[in-house]
């Protein structure tokens, strides 16, 4: 977390508890993403040769999502594209 993000929570009355990256993982996340980082490792690279199969390969792994619970129900959502 950085030292605007503790400032902001703390000046606006909340409590801060961070947890280590491994926390926020979930034990399906790691199993797919260790499936799909296998499948990207044995394919060709990308390239402009590449047909439409190995194409949706590369195309369908890029997305971030986050969700924020705060304590007293409150929780924000957001995704990268």
């Amino acid at each position: 977390m950085s030292d605007g993000a503790k400032k902001f929570a703390t000046t606006n009355g909340y409590s801060i508890r961070t947890v280590a990256s491994d926390e926020l993982i979930t034990p399906r996340a790691r199993d797919e993403w260790k499936y799909w980082k296998t499948r990207m490792e044995s394919s060709p690279e990308p390239n402009e040769n590449r047909d439409n199969q190995m194409s949706g390969l590369y195309d369908i792994q890029d997305t971030v999502g986050a969700v924020v619970w705060v304590e007293g129900g409150s929780t924000a959502a957001g995704v990268s594209r």
